[in-house]
């Protein structure tokens, strides 16, 4: 996860995919 916030900048689309793939992780 910590891969991707660097690959991706963190643009409102971007932070809300993080979201749901670091929600997806955690359940």
């Amino acid at each position: 996860v910590i891969v991707q916030m660097i690959n991706h900048p963190l643009t409102d689309a971007g932070i809300e995919k993080f979201l749901k793939d670091y929600e997806g992780m955690n359940k």
